[in-house]
């Protein structure tokens, strides 16, 4: 665990983490909440900082708190090319779930006018979270957690979870990564999950790899990993990481993945405990021939 549940902000939710490093610095962007967890309002786009990457210390104010009644935050963090840290993050701001942008010079805000990326309501009604953008030449590559509204209606009671089933990910692109063409349900074979959320992308080598929470129903929301040349068509997921449930932990949710040098990468992810997400947990990612 490298922070946990229980702050001023962060009482109940401490999940959907983004980690970068600027200098000598690794920021941690993530959505806390004070809310039962059954409720999906309050919540707030924090901060916590570090100088290891592995020990954080959380921040005392929001970066985002524009929309106190908005349902989902989930934040992508990046450094442009003036050297500030943009944000995508997606929410419902009481008319529907829509992606949105900013900048700030200032790791801890202020964010500039949040301005319009996709208006993603009329394709999912139900949900929309976890955006995440690798770029590839010129071309950005995004990818959404999402849902649309039939997923209500098959919500369902397992082991640990009460499930709305039907989230999948979605792919688009964008020549200027500020529009967002269509998002279309990736290719990803031979699997039996009733869920696949919560994911982190990156590029390796030429080729794109894609982590996420995959629930077939049965066991706890595990880590599955898979891989694409193409962006779209990925390979059958192989588990990566399950819950460690001798210690109270049930669920692994939001990726994050930040390279630490070739063979070698830091995750970060959710760990839910019974009734709350636990806080942020990190492993190490080694590549071997």
């Amino acid at each position: 665990m490298v922070i946990e549940s229980g702050g001023l902000f962060d009482k109940t939710r401490c999940y959907a983490p983004s980690v970068l490093k600027r200098g000598d610095e690794y920021l941690m962007y993530y959505t806390g909440s004070n809310d039962n967890p059954s409720s999906r309002s309050g919540y707030r786009l924090l901060l916590a900082r570090s100088k290891d990457g592995i020990n954080f210390e959380k921040t005392n104010t929001p970066v985002l708190d524009m929309f106190p009644a908005a349902k989902c935050y989930s934040a992508e963090a990046y450094i442009q090319d003036c050297g500030c840290i943009g944000l995508y993050f997606a929410l419902n701001d009481g008319t529907g779930y829509k992606i949105f942008r900013a900048s700030t010079e200032n790791a801890e805000g202020p964010l500039s006018e949040p301005k319009l990326t996709v208006d993603t309501s009329p394709q999912f009604s139900h949900s929309v979270h976890t955006l995440r953008v690798v770029k590839s030449g010129s071309i950005y590559h995004g990818y959404v957690t999402a849902s649309s509204n039939g997923a209500r209606s098959q919500s369902k009671k397992y082991k640990h979870y009460r499930v709305s089933a039907d989230f999948r990910i979605f792919h688009a692109t964008s020549e200027d990564g500020k529009t967002f063409g269509e998002f279309k349900e990736i290719a990803l074979p031979q699997h039996s999950f009733i869920n696949i959320y919560g994911h982190s992308v990156f590029i390796r080598d030429g080729i794109v790899y894609l982590i996420f929470t995959g629930f077939d129903g049965e066991a706890g929301c595990t880590l599955h990993i898979s891989a694409s040349h193409d962006f779209v068509n990925f390979s059958e997921p192989r588990k990566l990481f399950e819950p460690e449930e001798d210690k109270c932990e049930i669920g692994m949710y939001s990726t994050c993945v930040i390279p630490l040098d070739h063979d070698h990468w830091r995750m970060f992810y959710a760990s839910r405990a019974a009734w709350k997400y636990r806080g942020i947990a990190s492993a190490l990612v080694s590549f071997e021939k």
